[in-house]
């Protein structure tokens, strides 16, 4: 069985996609996207995410997480050689700080 979601035009996709991200991503569109290239999020001026306490037991931005260690990824800010970054699994909480529009081969 074929998923049909993926039959859709990227536009469509993108738009779907934007439209179901929450405030952040109000007034980013994907024609703007497309125009502009790069778009801020909509967050505060100064954005200050932790104001009130990181999501982390401690409550505070922690450097090392035994959270991270526990999952068997690394426990510190990691950097890696360039395409290994891929590799590694995402919360799928994470929030981008910005949204691009890049041109590829296929576009």
């Amino acid at each position: 069985m074929k998923d049909r979601h993926y039959e859709r035009p990227l536009s469509d996709l993108v738009s779907a996609h934007l439209r179901a991200s929450g405030p952040a991503f109000h007034g980013i569109t994907y024609e703007r996207l497309r125009g502009e290239r790069t778009v801020r999020l909509s967050l505060p001026r100064p954005f200050m995410p932790f104001a009130d306490g990181a999501p982390t037991p401690s409550g505070k931005v922690e450097f090392y997480s035994e959270t991270l260690a526990r999952q068997g990824l690394p426990p510190l800010p990691t950097t890696f050689p360039s395409g290994r970054a891929r590799t590694i699994r995402r919360s799928p909480s994470a929030t981008p700080s910005a949204v691009t529009c890049r041109r590829t081969a296929s576009s």
